[in-house]
């Protein structure tokens, strides 16, 4: 598992991810567990600078993306947040 001391390696990680999560359908939601979901969850919650680099951003769509596939009723409350807070920093292509 990546660790958070692996800094050299989250770009590359980003890349994979942003490449599969879009991928993902319903029946693949048991690949991801609880703790990783938290985790994409956090990438998006966790932002909230006013420029974001273009591959951050593309990096959040593709969680966004798997969300429609592997994402539940838990999920909601922070795409809703996202989806709804006009005005605050989060980057309107990740809002729409």
């Amino acid at each position: 598992m990546l660790a958070i001391g692996d800094v050299e390696l989250l770009p590359k990680v980003r890349r994979v991810l942003t490449n599969l999560l879009p991928k993902l359908k319903a029946s693949d939601s048991t690949l991801i567990d609880a703790q990783q979901k938290k985790l994409l969850l956090s990438v998006l919650t966790n932002n909230r600078r006013v420029k974001l680099p273009a591959e951050y951003i593309a990096f959040q769509l593709a969680i966004l993306k798997s969300l429609e596939q592997i994402g539940d009723l838990n999920d909601l409350q922070t795409v809703t947040e996202i989806a709804t807070s006009k005005g605050k920093s989060y980057d309107e292509r990740v809002r729409k």
